[in-house]
């Protein structure tokens, strides 16, 4: 979770991927954890919307702020009938995504909160009023909250210039909302733990954490070669999912932080059913992904096959059918295997596994 990606593929459709790797300094490495939340209720969902959080930093500050937006807008939306003319006649994405961003700013004043109570004793009004406890057993000393030191202090928690107890090499809490409404189709905003604003994806994209600049580099490098016209189209489902996956490998191979499994949620505001407006790339699914994008980054695959199998993969083609089809699509399938095992392919003399030699050889 050390690497948030978001990519608008078209005017109607888009993407989020985040990595599984989880990494605190003095803490056991995971490749498990990430943090991809669905927000809104099921009768939103089946007036054609659908809103995903995605987090990177501290795990139970974003569980919080999932938390807190999915009970705000449930009950802001209680009454679907009675919201269907606000929603559609505006911009549901942003909308919603403005509950997210209260979320988001109440559990970082809930923060600052816990750290001034646990360390002084008073909460941030206590401060702005200063109305903070003395010291014990000194009645008449001054309040702490007017002594230098501790009004220094506390300033630095509450500008968010002293870290809230994450440890210093922890990733900053910060989260993308993607969204589609059958109006303005596909929209993306990112939320900083720093600004406390919902910003829009104007260009198309954004990437946070520690892999954020192969990730940026690699967007700009796709968009450098669109024209306006076709930045503002958007380059596809195929191509766009590709360059996504591209990024975080990329990044991966970089990053000491970035790693684990890939989980991708892709939202088309055109889908006739949720289920076709929704549709997730994740465990042995986007294990398999990968592989074939090394493939390709490796050069054992053309990019039209690359495609193909791609648009099998989503298709729901079964696992096993496409691994098969992604071996017998390249020549030299004992170079494949060692790769995605983790050899190094360009050594020589890499031994051959007999049982793959049965099953690709004709």
């Amino acid at each position: 979770m050390a690497l948030l990606t978001s990519l608008r593929f078209t005017s109607r459709m888009g993407a989020m991927a985040i990595d599984q790797e989880s990494w605190f300094l003095r803490r056991r490495k995971t490749f498990f954890t990430d943090y991809l939340y669905p927000l809104i209720p099921v009768e939103l969902a089946e007036m054609g919307l659908e809103l995903y959080y995605g987090g990177i930093g501290h795990p139970s500050f974003h569980y919080e702020v999932v938390s807190n937006a999915r009970q705000a807008i449930a009950q802001k939306y209680v009454n679907v009938d009675k919201c269907a003319d606000t929603l559609f006649t505006a911009r549901p994405a942003y909308d919603l995504g403005r509950e997210v961003l209260y979320a988001f700013q109440k559990t970082m004043q809930k923060r600052i909160d816990d750290r001034l109570q646990f360390l002084y004793g008073f909460s941030r009004q206590d401060f702005i009023q200063k109305n903070a406890p003395q010291e014990r057993g000194q009645n008449n000393s001054t309040p702490v909250v007017n002594q230098s030191v501790v009004k220094s202090r506390a300033l630095n928690i509450i500008e968010g210039k002293e870290s809230l107890g994450y440890g210093a090499l922890t990733v900053a809490n910060e989260a993308c909302v993607i969204g589609i409404d059958p109006k303005n189709g596909f929209s993306g905003f990112t939320l900083k733990e720093e600004d406390g604003v919902l910003s829009f994806h104007s260009c198309g994209f954004d990437a946070l954490g520690s892999g954020k600049y192969i990730a940026g580099s690699e967007f700009a490098d796709l968009l450098n070669q669109l024209s306006l016209k076709q930045r503002r189209s958007g380059m596809g489902l195929i191509h766009g999912l590709t360059q996504l996956g591209k990024a975080h490998i990329k990044a991966s191979n970089t990053f000491g932080q970035v790693g684990g499994t890939i989980r991708i949620i892709i939202l088309d505001a055109d889908g006739r059913t949720r289920a076709l407006r929704r549709v997730e790339i994740a465990h042995n699914k986007a294990l398999l992904f990968t592989e074939m994008l090394k493939g390709y980054l490796a050069g054992l695959l053309t990019e039209k096959i690359l495609q193909s199998l791609i648009h099998d993969l989503l298709a729901g083609l079964s696992l096993d059918v496409v691994e098969d089809k992604f071996f017998r699509s390249i020549s030299d399938f004992h170079l494949l295997e060692k790769m995605v095992r983790g050899y190094k392919i360009g050594l020589s003399d890499l031994p051959q596994a007999s049982e793959f030699k049965k099953m690709y050889t004709n």
